[in-house]
């Protein structure tokens, strides 16, 4: 089904181009997952004075993180719109899996302390990783192709699989949105709470990374068992761990890490949206 809305203010509309439709992306939704696919919505908006042709846009995925290896989704029809107009499109995209032959799902790390706790955590991220590179190679052979990567909360949700956790890129009018999509992740107060993300697209660089978190909340980025150092990393593609003390009392709130690249200065920003009482998988916690 296709949502029109009308709701574009003329400030937001192109000038000086009269005759010409400018399509953007206003918003990319994620709607709900299941075992085989995952569902979204993107809301395109005609910020010009006439309405658009029919066109296709592109729409590509990547592991959940920053600077990590696209690949090509899905090819999304969108309508015509009307001049300083908006219309919403769903789509489901097939889903690829973690879960190699013979993996079983995590449960709670259990610890006496946040060291124990995080050795055992660095052995689920070494086989994590050995899974994302197994899956790197699944792509190039093209097995995984038209399917959204493996989302590295999967062992959260098993075997439901009722999240998914990834980029989503919308390529439409010679323009392209980024969403960071891991929302309604499921946090413990009173505990530190573990969630992984992909840094890299498998060439050698350095990466920076700060955190923006509420206040009281203590966090910090961890390569392995260790805290990433103000220097940064040197990487090709890894998966990291940001570690973060929630106290007791919060409610919700958001945690970003700011992840800058050296070698041409892009930053890109890797949204986590937590809350105690959210319906998605739960962080790691210790």
């Amino acid at each position: 089904m296709l949502d029109l809305q009308s709701d574009i203010a003329p400030a937001q509309r192109i000038a000086g181009k009269a005759q010409e439709p400018c399509l953007a992306v206003r918003e990319i939704e994620f709607l709900r997952a299941g075992p085989a696919v995952a569902e979204f919505a993107v809301v395109f908006a005609n910020l010009g004075d006439c309405a658009s042709e029919p066109t296709v846009a592109q729409v590509g995925a990547a592991p959940f993180g920053a600077f990590a290896v696209w690949r090509p989704v899905l090819r999304l029809a969108v309508p015509s719109i009307p001049a300083a107009a908006s219309r919403r499109v769903p789509f489901c995209i097939r889903r690829a899996s973690l879960a190699a032959p013979g993996a079983t799902p995590s449960g709670p790390l259990r610890g006496g302390d946040i060291v124990r706790g995080l050795v055992g955590f660095h052995l689920l991220l070494a086989s994590i990783t050995s899974q994302l590179a197994a899956d790197a190679r699944a792509v190039r052979s093209r097995l995984f192709e038209n399917a959204l990567p493996p989302d590295l909360f999967e062992r959260r949700a098993a075997p439901a699989r009722t999240y998914w956790a990834g980029n989503l890129n919308i390529f439409v009018s010679g323009q392209a949105v980024e969403r960071h999509l891991a929302r309604a992740l499921r946090a413990c107060p009173g505990h530190v709470n573990l969630a992984m993300f992909v840094v890299g697209d498998g060439q050698p660089d350095i990466y920076r990374f700060a955190l923006d978190a509420p206040q009281g909340w203590q966090g910090t980025v961890m390569d392995g068992v260790k805290p990433v150092a103000d220097e940064g990393i040197a990487a090709t593609s890894c998966v990291l761990t940001l570690v973060l003390a929630i106290p007791a009392d919060a409610q919700k709130g958001r945690a970003i890490v700011r992840v800058r690249r050296r070698s041409t200065g892009e930053s890109a920003a890797v949204e986590f949206d937590l809350s105690p009482t959210a319906a998605g998988p739960g962080c790691y916690r210790v």
